[in-house]
C-alpha cells in the first residue's frame, strides 16, 4: 500500500492519545508516541553500540509491525529512539546512508525499511540522506548462517552508485537490525573505497547470535 494512503489511514483511525505499540488510549504518551508502560518495557542497551534496543520483546514487536505489518509510520517512532541513541553517544556525520535491498526484495516488500529509518533519522538530526548504495546480487537470508558464512554471503554484494562520492565525509550507515555486523561491514568497506574518512553505524536494534534475525 502506498505511503500516503497508509499515513492517511493512520491519521483517520489513530488519535494522538493512542499508544503506537499497544494501541491503548492514554493521556500520558512519551515523546515518541508510546504509553509509559510500553516506553518502560523497551529493552534498551547499556553499552556503547549505536543500536537503540535489544531485538526482543516490545522492541521486536515494534520492528516486526513496521517491516511486515505495513505500519510504515512506525519508522518515525523507531528513528526517534535511534536519534536519542546517537545524541547520547555524541555521534556525528555528514550524511546518512541506508543499507540497500536487492531490487527483487524491494519489489516484493514495496519499500526499503532501512531507507525509511534513514529518512526519519535524517529529519531528527538534520542530516541529509543519500541513498548511495546498490545491492548487486540477491543474497541468501542471513538467519541460519554463522559469522563466517554471513561474511562470505555478503562479500562483494554492495557497491556505491557511480554518481556518488563520499570524499572526506563521515557517513552514518543505517539498518533495522544487526547481529554480527557482516552486512554493515560489507557496506562500510564500499563507502570507504568511495573516499569516506569514517563510517559509523546506527540500527533500531541489535540481536544476539542465539537470537538471529535477518540483517
Amino acid at each position: 500500500m502506498k505511503d500516503w494512503l497508509m499515513n492517511f489511514i493512520r491519521e483517520l483511525f489513530t488519535t494522538r492519545d493512542n499508544c503506537a505499540l499497544c494501541g491503548r488510549h492514554t493521556l500520558e504518551l512519551g515523546k515518541h508516541g508510546l504509553c509509559m508502560a510500553c516506553e518502560e518495557s523497551l529493552p534498551r542497551l547499556d553499552d556503547d553500540s549505536m543500536a537503540a534496543f535489544h531485538y526482543e520483546d516490545a522492541a521486536a514487536k515494534l520492528i516486526r509491525d513496521f517491516k511486515y505489518g505495513e505500519k510504515l509510520w512506525i519508522a518515525d517512532i523507531l528513528a526517534g529512539y535511534m536519534a536519542d541513541r546517537v545524541r547520547e553517544l555524541d555521534g556525528k556525520a555528514d550524511v546518512i546512508v541506508p543499507v540497500p535491498l536487492h531490487s527483487s526484495r524491494l519489489r516484493q516488500r514495496g519499500f526499503n525499511q532501512a531507507l525509511k529509518l534513514a529518512e526519519g533519522l535524517g529529519r531528527e538530526l538534520s542530516i541529509p540522506v543519500v541513498d548511495g548504495l546498490v545491492r548487486l546480487r540477491k543474497t541468501k537470508t542471513q538467519t541460519k548462517l554463522n559469522h563466517l558464512e554471513r561474511e562470505a554471503n555478503v562479500r562483494g554484494a554492495f557497491k556505491v552508485k557511480d554518481e556518488i562520492s563520499f570524499d572526506g565525509m563521515t557517513v552514518m550507515l543505517v539498518d533495522d537490525v544487526v547481529t554480527t555486523g557482516s552486512t554493515l561491514k560489507a557496506c562500510g568497506e564500499e563507502i570507504l573505497k568511495a573516499g569516506a574518512d569514517e563510517v559509523i553505524w546506527v540500527t533500531a536494534a541489535r540481536t544476539s547470535e542465539e537470537k538471529k534475525e535477518k540483517e
